[in-house]
């Protein structure tokens, strides 16, 4: 007689896994943000956080889902992980949670570049203020393809591109200054801006070869994202000049750029390539050589985007 037969190996189900979103708006911010984690409870069922959100939790009920959120004023999306276990504790299902807070606030921050001149004719700045769109028009219209909800902040740009189709040309882009001048003003605008997300490039004007003072500043801002909400610093390398002399004090200052960001290893601190984006070829035929033409802009646009969608800062609870 032979062996008997063997029963066969049983092995229990994976888990389910799910990906789901809870949109909230703007108004929902001054107080605490109240989710329901959605999961297929069944008796005995219980949910389990496995990566928390960056806010902190006021309130969590394993049994309904319930989560609140404490809330900082930041609008940048939050991130929830958890499991949903059976009365013996075997995960059955797996989610991941984004809650969409509207509108991310972004600040695009710099100086000409940022406002969106692209002549310098020798005596005035072109186009005029109203047709400056520099990259934010484009930035603007891929954001919205995407279906983030967000709200360029700033003042200092004087709502640059308003007349040329950008449906919201705030920004604080300062013509014709260097970076001792946004290392000055930075606290006043954070504190009427509020911004979730920042977008710098400074230095094109008066460029100096160490790249130290732009560690000061973004510095000051998470000192003051501590006491108020995070926020997430896009800082670019500059983008070329056409004078060689020029180019070399731009490449040292980018060098020395790419060396302190690397250095800070931070989560919330992303550098931007725009310096390796755009060619010479994407400079203005002006004399002075230093403004980005509407292809550069477009090349700009892009890296602003592809840097953001990367960082993970973006979300939408559409599509």
């Amino acid at each position: 007689m032979g062996p008997e037969p063997m029963e066969p190996e049983t092995t229990d189900p994976e888990p389910l896994l799910f990906e789901t979103c809870t949109a909230i708006t703007n108004d929902s911010v001054a107080g605490a943000l109240t989710v329901i984690l959605p999961a297929n409870f069944e008796s005995g069922s219980q949910l389990r956080l496995d990566v928390t959100p960056q806010a902190d939790i006021t309130f969590f009920d394993q049994s309904t889902g319930e989560l609140q959120l404490a809330a900082n004023g930041s609008r940048l999306p939050q991130v929830i992980q958890y499991s949903l276990l059976d009365g013996e504790q075997n995960v059955i299902e797996r989610r991941t949670h984004t809650v969409v807070v509207s509108d991310l606030r972004i600040m695009p921050l710099g100086d000409s570049i940022t406002q969106g001149i692209d002549f310098f004719d020798g005596v005035n700045d072109l186009p005029v203020i109203e047709q400056r769109i520099g990259y934010r028009l484009a930035l603007y219209n891929a954001l919205t393809t995407e279906g983030i909800s967000f709200d360029f902040v700033g003042q200092a740009g004087q709502r640059a591109g308003a007349g040329a189709g950008l449906p919201d040309p705030d920004n604080n882009g300062y013509p014709g200054v260097g970076v001792d001048f946004i290392d000055n003003v930075l606290a006043a605008i954070l504190e009427e801006n509020r911004p979730d997300v920042i977008l710098m490039m400074i230095g094109t004007n008066f460029t100096p070869a160490s790249a130290s003072d732009i560690t000061a500043i973004v510095d000051q801002a998470l000192t003051w994202s501590e006491s108020n909400h995070p926020v997430a610093f896009f800082v670019s390398t500059l983008v070329p000049k056409r004078d060689p002399a020029l180019q070399q004090i731009v490449d040292q200052f980018n060098a020395d750029l790419r060396l302190r960001v690397q250095q800070r290893d931070s989560d919330t601190v992303f550098l931007v390539e725009q310096a390796l984006a755009l060619g010479e070829a994407d400079i203005s035929a002006e004399d002075l050589g230093i403004h980005p033409n509407p292809s550069g802009y477009q090349k700009m646009s892009d890296t602003w985007m592809s840097a953001l969608q990367t960082s993970g800062v973006l979300a939408s609870c559409s599509g």
